[in-house]
């Protein structure tokens, strides 16, 4: 977390401190067919229904994040995740960087740690144009 200095917006909520994040990318996979006698697959069928991208943060309860359960309620999913150690992905120097231009907000909770916490769980959207989610690596 230390090399994420640059950008810490999770679910919208620009500068966030954060005290643990884990991503999750399930890409799933169906052989269908057999090709030949040795039983290869005559086709590879991948991302169906979907590619899921989803993250789970633990951040500080404050202004830029009392808003999270709101903002569930209203179901946005223009929300956006980014974590690099700059202001852009495109200009992240680290080894480490994500980003996600549509995110909405899947779980909102209070976290039982002793200063004041709160658990949000995210999931990344495409829209339009724009790709599910980015990585730096």
């Amino acid at each position: 977390l230390a090399t994420l200095s640059g950008a810490k917006t999770i679910a919208g909520a620009a500068n966030s401190v954060i005290q643990s994040f884990s991503l999750n990318i399930e890409n799933p996979a169906n052989f269908v067919g057999q090709n030949d006698s040795s039983g290869n697959p005559d086709a590879i069928v991948r991302a169906v229904p979907e590619i899921v991208v989803t993250m789970d943060a633990t951040v500080k309860y404050d202004d830029n994040t009392a808003g999270y359960m709101n903002t569930m309620k209203a179901g946005t999913t223009t929300l956006d995740t980014l974590l690099c150690d700059q202001s852009t992905l495109a200009n992240a120097s680290t080894t480490f960087g994500v980003q996600g231009d549509n995110c909405v907000i899947t779980s909102v909770a209070f976290n039982e740690a002793n200063a004041m916490m709160v658990d949000v769980s995210t999931k990344f959207l495409a829209s339009g144009g724009t790709a599910v989610f980015a990585m730096h690596t």
